[in-house]
């Protein structure tokens, strides 16, 4: 079984592949291109608090995600890092504002709606659990207030068939307190999963003219309903939003695209060989790569502190 192999294994396989394949060692060469989507609405005006929310339905986070939180915090320091559970997360949504139903969605569609929640309502950074940072999040916030907008995030160039309407991600964005498209996608979500649900909603969706441009690449619409109430916020209010978005291939999933998206070669390329020069801002792991990169953490022990994974956990920008 592949997890079984020691790590020597693991940097022999991937220093053969990168001969023969040279994009699998791709050095991050620049800054990711940003794009302001898709009109001239509101511009920006407070500044995105120094605040990441998170959320992991267990009370006790696993030792990866543990990891993950640590890291943001050597990487940001000053900010306060708030990761909610199941329990915490009442403390800050009032009982007016908690959905009906809400115990007995699945905790994906659960977290979806809390991202959504509390960045509209108390402005600052979302992050996955699985996400690691080589660089402070306000990055983000520079990117926004150079384009003029109120969001800030990533778009998906794999899913996204019309580059006037970027398919927007929903695993890591900023926006500051009631800011109008994070506000706006907030209640669109809201209304597509407790006032209409799911089983209502899509099929509305798709008996107008223009779902086929509204859904775009986007394969599963049931599980990736924030991608698609995030198109319908787009295309229904016009220009009344503008987004600083950079592409995800570019900047987060840089190392997959790198490798062919093989998370066998991922994990040498981030924790077994040294670290580029310069490396993209963050690293986003996807549940698969997440279950693996935990197995192997839990096999091998720590990264290679001079690799991507080792130094950016030390904090190393």
């Amino acid at each position: 079984m592949t997890h079984s192999l020691p790590a020597a294994a693991f940097r022999t396989v991937y220093a053969v592949l990168a001969r023969l394949r040279p994009r699998t060692a791709a050095a991050y060469a620049a800054a990711a291109p940003q794009v302001a989507a898709p009109g001239d609405g509101a511009a920006a005006s407070a500044a995105i608090p120094r605040r990441i929310w998170s959320y992991w339905h267990s009370v006790q986070p696993d030792a990866f995600v543990e990891r993950c939180i640590a890291n943001w915090r050597a990487q940001c320091p000053g900010f306060e890092v708030q990761v909610l559970n199941q329990q915490t997360v009442r403390e800050h949504v009032p009982p007016a504002d908690w959905p009906e139903g809400f115990e007995r969605l699945d905790p994906v569609k659960q977290s979806d709606w809390i991202r959504l929640y509390l960045v509209s309502r108390f402005g600052g950074y979302w992050l996955d659990a699985t996400v690691l940072l080589t660089r402070p999040i306000d990055w983000l916030e520079a990117m926004r207030q150079a384009q003029g907008a109120d969001f800030a995030g990533f778009y998906l160039q794999g899913y996204t068939q019309d580059a006037q309407f970027p398919v927007v991600e929903n695993w890591t964005f900023g926006a500051p307190a009631g800011g109008a498209f994070v506000t706006a996608w907030q209640r669109e979500f809201h209304h597509a999963l407790f006032e209409v649900g799911t089983a209502a909603y899509l099929p509305a969706r798709q008996a107008e003219p223009g779902w086929a441009q509204l859904l775009q690449g986007i394969p599963d619409p049931v599980y990736l309903l924030g991608h698609v109430t995030a198109q319908r916020v787009l295309r229904r209010d016009g220009a009344a939003h503008r987004l600083a978005l950079a592409q995800a291939e570019d900047t987060a999933f840089f190392y997959q695209k790198a490798v062919g998206w093989k998370w066998y070669l991922l994990y040498p390329r981030l924790c077994l060989m040294p670290a580029d020069a310069q490396v993209p801002p963050l690293v986003k792991l996807r549940g698969g790569e997440r279950r693996h990169f935990a197995q192997l953490f839990a096999r091998h022990g720590e990264p290679r502190p001079d690799s991507l994974w080792g130094r950016a956990c030390s904090g190393h920008r």
